[in-house]
This record gives structure tokens, C-alpha cells and sequence, in this order.
């Protein structure tokens, strides 16, 4: 024998159910509240070029502070002598120059395309990178598996024991 009490309950299951789906399905086409782009807009980048000069020269200036506070994060927490760091400095601002210039040559044309904001990003990278390998500054290279083995997840190897 069905009881109105079980009836009822099930009804009031469904009412919620229907009270909670019906509000979802009329968001699904927008994008979730946690899901954030991040400020990246990644189907408007390739719209972005051919780019002002004005406007490219901004975004490396803009990049150009950037990787200085992060220089300056990396210096304070280093103890090297104050020789060293002025050195550092005075490399990341002749780097900046070569960047800077680098950016009004790519800006000569009267526009800016990606190509050519693609060879300044790779000329930045590469002084970055000269930079680390002269000071021994920034990112160590740790493969994976030495990384893991350090930390004693060997991914089933035996943990190399100290003599």
C-alpha cells in the first residue's frame, strides 16, 4: 500500500529538481561564474594585428616594467654582492635598449604584424635567457624525473640512497 507521505515526498523531489534544472538550462550558453579568462581575450588576439605603433610600443613598454619588478623580486631575494646586482641592472637596461629598439624598427612600417611583434618577443626571450645563463639567475633546469626523484617519487625506480 502506497503511503500519501511517500507520494508526497516524491513530489517535492521532482518540484526541486525542476525548481533548480530549469534556471541551468537557461544559462548553459554562457560561460560558468568560476570559469575566468583571466583578462586573456583568445579569440580577439588574432584580430589584434596589424597593430598601431603607438599601441605596440605601450604593451612593450608595459612588458619592459614588468620584467623589472620581477628582476627586482628576484634580486632581493638573492644574496649576491652589490656588484653583481648592479651589473644585472645595468644588462637588463642595455636588454631593454636592444628590445626598444628592436620595437620602433618593427613600427617603422606604419603598422605592426605579427611577425614582426612575434621577432621582438623572441629577441626579449633570448636576452632573458643569455642573462640567466650569465648570472646562473631564475628558473633551474630540473627534468621531471630528477625532480620527482628528489622529492622520493621515483615513478617506481629505487630512491638513490645518500652514502
Amino acid at each position: 500500500m502506497i503511503r500519501f507521505a511517500t507520494i508526497a515526498r516524491s513530489a517535492a523531489a521532482a518540484l526541486a529538481l525542476a525548481l533548480t534544472a530549469a534556471p541551468l538550462t537557461a544559462l548553459a550558453d554562457e560561460p560558468a561564474a568560476g570559469a575566468r579568462d583571466h583578462g586573456r581575450d583568445h579569440e580577439d588576439r588574432a584580430a589584434r594585428f596589424p597593430m598601431k605603433p603607438e599601441a605596440f610600443e605601450q604593451l612593450v613598454e608595459k612588458r619592459i616594467a614588468k620584467a623589472r619588478e620581477h628582476l627586482e623580486r628576484v634580486l632581493a631575494a638573492q644574496p649576491l654582492p652589490d656588484l653583481v646586482k648592479v651589473s644585472v641592472r645595468r644588462d637588463f637596461e642595455e636588454g631593454a635598449a636592444q628590445v626598444r629598439a628592436a620595437a620602433k624598427k618593427a613600427a617603422d612600417g606604419g603598422t605592426v604584424t605579427k611577425e614582426e611583434a612575434r621577432a621582438v618577443r623572441e629577441l626579449a626571450r633570448s636576452i632573458v635567457e643569455q642573462g640567466r645563463a650569465k648570472y646562473g639567475l631564475g628558473k633551474p633546469d630540473h627534468p621531471k624525473g630528477r625532480r620527482a626523484q628528489a622529492h622520493g617519487k621515483g615513478h617506481g625506480k629505487a630512491h638513490p640512497r645518500k652514502a
